[in-house]
């Protein structure tokens, strides 16, 4: 074989290494689009989400990515703007309520026993009202031993991990209180 063909070769084989890690869009809930329909028919402006600006590296290798190159703050906030859009709560302008989000986690494990992963999000809300609620979602994944693969799970699950906490957030017993105008 010649030595240029063997370089381009190799050229494209090693670029595949190279192909980002993109965690997959939101994908909308309609249970939990169900169960914000109850909150009608105040309506919910949502600000700003802070934390991290992005997710951690993988097994060594690039970090994992999300749709649209968002961060994880906005990704969230994101979805819970799709779930408050379905429901027909979301308040663009003259908000009854607003809510505010921090991240204060968002970290994986593709290594959890080996062939299974975790994401563990956690998310501090405040409403306009002065009242806060924490949530802490632990979405466990099938992942695999080889790195590439078990990073691509670790990136699909990210979504399945956001839309866990969204519907554990708007279910939880506290979350109405964030509601009260008073």
């Amino acid at each position: 074989m010649r030595p240029t063909a063997i370089v381009l070769l190799l050229a494209v084989l090693l670029s595949g290494c190279e192909t980002p890690i993109v965690a997959p869009h939101y994908p909308q809930s309609t249970e939990t689009a169900g169960n914000l329909r109850a909150a009608r028919p105040i309506k919910i402006g949502l600000s700003t989400f802070v934390g991290p600006a992005r997710l951690e590296n993988c097994r060594g290798l690039k970090p994992l990515n999300l749709p649209a190159e968002v961060s994880p703050s906005l990704y969230i906030q994101q979805a819970f703007e799709a779930e408050f859009r379905a429901a027909d709560i979301l308040a663009p302008s003259g908000a009854d309520i607003t809510l505010s989000g921090r991240i204060d986690t968002a970290t994986f494990s593709s290594t959890k026993l080996i062939t299974m992963g975790q994401w563990t999000i956690g998310l501090s809300l405040r409403s306009s009202n002065g009242k806060t609620l924490r949530v802490v979602e632990s979405h466990e994944f099938d992942s695999a031993f080889e790195a590439r693969e078990a990073c691509r799970y670790t990136a699909d699950a990210f979504a399945q991990a956001v839309q866990k906490l969204v519907a554990k957030t708007v279910s939880d017993p506290g979350f109405p209180g964030l509601l009260n105008q008073r």
